[in-house]
């Protein structure tokens, strides 16, 4: 058993351009361009400023259906509890390592995040963990399929999906589940989702990321 930690990344196989040389500008210009397809107005000075100007201003006017035009691609790799509640939310399009297929012996799980090693509440969860790994071995030398075996796995764990939505559907997914009243789990993987898209497209996420990481004190 082995215990991995929750990582969100962007799986550059899957981001079609987004290593070439003025990413960041393209994926601003689209959004530029259907947005001011509203106002037919234009950016006749091309100007990178009023680009970033004019998508902080549809976002804070709440004019984000143009920010739809764009998708992103991730990778998340976190617990299967943490999974039920990213594949609820709407207009995204998912794909999520099967138990049905992968075979978890040698299970690798995550913990809850507030569960201290050295603590007696996770001694209780590392137990059940090293027990449902030995079970679900058992019935696979019983001669049970992997398919059947998967039902003793533990909610903690690991899974990997990726995830492809629009950006409003992002920004709502990370408000959702960044709350204080989201389960913890959650709450770090709608951090670390706000600080990687933050880091490639600032504009279209600075609202939030200023609100609950930079001025929320309770995110570390």
């Amino acid at each position: 058993m082995k215990i991995v930690p929750i990582k969100v990344d962007f799986p550059d196989e899957l981001n079609i351009g987004k290593n070439e040389a003025g990413y960041r500008d393209n994926v601003y210009k689209k959004i530029e361009e259907a947005g001011r397809t509203c106002y037919k107005s234009k950016n006749k000075e091309g100007s990178r400023e009023i680009t970033e100007s004019f998508i902080n201003g549809l976002i804070l006017s709440g004019h984000t259906s143009v920010i739809e035009h764009m998708n992103f691609t991730v990778r998340i790799i976190c617990d299967r509890g943490t999974s039920h509640q990213l594949v609820r939310h709407r207009h995204t399009s998912i794909s999520q390592q099967s138990t049905r297929y992968v075979s978890s012996v040698d299970m690798e799980v995550v913990k809850p995040i507030s569960l201290e090693e050295g603590t007696k509440e996770f001694d209780i969860w590392e137990k059940a963990m090293f027990n449902a790994e030995k079970d679900y071995a058992e019935l696979l030398d019983l001669g049970v399929g992997k398919d059947i075996a998967r039902a003793v796995l533990p909610i903690s764990a690991k899974t990997e999906i990726v995830l492809t939505t629009n950006v409003r559907e992002w920004r709502e997914i990370i408000k959702q589940r960044i709350s204080k009243y989201a389960h913890e789990n959650a709450r770090e993987v709608a951090k670390q989702l706000l600080i990687l898209f933050h880091s490639e497209v600032p504009v279209l996420f600075d609202d939030i990321y200023q609100k609950e990481i930079v001025e929320n004190k309770n995110i570390k």
